[in-house]
């Protein structure tokens, strides 16, 4: 006869459950206000000079009108950003 105090073998133990995840933390304003003033810094300076030969004429580069297009879109998302961090 066994004795009833033996443990089951491993394959009919209940797995031990996940412990619950941690709540996100929400980031500090201040650090997103610098990251934002960051990024806004960059994508002026490293592209001010594709912004001022605008692609112009009849039939403009593709890929030049590609790339001014998604940094109007990065602009428009980073002010959105600038606004969102405001105090109020």
């Amino acid at each position: 006869m066994r004795g009833a105090s033996a443990p089951p073998p491993p394959a009919l133990r209940r797995p031990t459950p996940a412990p619950a995840p941690a709540a996100p933390r929400r980031p500090d304003p201040a650090d997103l206000a610098m990251v934002v003033a960051a990024s806004d810094s960059l994508v002026h300076a490293q592209f001010r000079p594709l912004r001022e030969q605008r692609p112009a004429g009849p039939r403009p580069d593709p890929a030049a009108v590609t790339l001014l297009a998604q940094l109007d879109r990065v602009d428009d998302n980073l002010r959105g950003l600038r606004h969102s961090l405001r105090p109020r």
